[in-house]
């Protein structure tokens, strides 16, 4: 949670957005409403730990970003 929540390292520039996270995060998040619009779907890894699976998925999203933002983000990305 520190690590979600500490606004390093979560970027959401891309048509997909995925979160990757324990299970046990993943319900945390969901349960205190801290999934952002921005991530399309959580993946979990199962119990074995060999596969992701899929907790949470939004549907029905469709953000359209203008060139202009989407180059700025590029720019900040190599700062």
């Amino acid at each position: 949670m520190e690590d979600f929540t500490s606004g390093n390292g979560l970027t959401f520039y891309g048509d997909e957005n995925y979160l990757v996270t324990t299970l046990d995060l993943a319900i945390e998040l969901e349960e205190k409403g801290m999934l952002l619009y921005y991530i399309d779907s959580v993946l979990c890894p199962d119990k074995t730990w060999t596969k992701l699976i899929t907790k949470y998925r939004r549907h029905g999203t469709c953000r359209q970003r203008v060139s202009s933002e989407t180059l700025w983000a590029i720019v900040q990305a190599h700062e």
